[in-house]
């Protein structure tokens, strides 16, 4: 639905540039793959890795996991788009291991400031439930539709988990 539409506007527009400019100012872009271009990609772009490029290989020699293939050819695209090396797998590995790096050493730095098992226990489940629902609505078919408002309704869920455990009233 969205590549009819893409198609649809692409159309649109060039059939206005040919009317206002003529048939010949529309030509088809071929893709650039010559050895040129190769070289110049070498050179323009450095050779050591973003830190978020390297989390995710190493996400991804540590965490053995396929992304689905429906999925995989969107997030290669958009990894393609943005110049990124780093494989569909890597980025569903790293956004599984990145909230469970989170939860732990939360709950381990939470423990060595207050003392207390329960800041311990309350952090990893406040983090987990609301980051178990964030990134279900990217993964859930059922809930992809919720994916903008994932950070929203997991901070709320946080929130909501947070005065349950506490024990305390939200202020009216």
């Amino acid at each position: 639905m969205e590549k009819d539409n893409y198609q649809e506007l692409l159309e649109k527009y060039k059939s206005r540039i040919r009317k206002e400019f003529g048939k010949g100012a529309v030509k088809p872009v071929k893709q650039v793959d010559s050895r040129v271009y190769s070289e110049f990609k070498r050179e323009l772009y450095p050779n050591h890795y973003s830190w978020y490029e390297k989390a995710c290989n190493y996400s991804e020699s540590l965490l053995k996991i396929k992304a689905d293939p429906k999925k995989a050819v969107k997030i290669q695209k958009d990894l393609d788009l943005c110049h990124l090396n780093v494989t569909p797998s890597g980025v569903t590995a790293f956004s599984i291991l990145l909230p469970l790096f989170v939860i732990i050493f939360g709950g381990l730095i939470a423990y060595a400031v207050f003392r207390l098992p329960f800041f311990v226990v309350f952090f990893m489940i406040a983090w987990a439930i609301a980051g178990v629902f964030s990134v279900l609505t990217v993964w859930h078919p059922a809930l992809s539709g919720l994916g903008g408002y994932a950070w929203i309704i997991g901070a709320a869920l946080g929130t909501v988990l947070h005065l349950m455990l506490s024990g305390q009233k939200s202020r009216r």
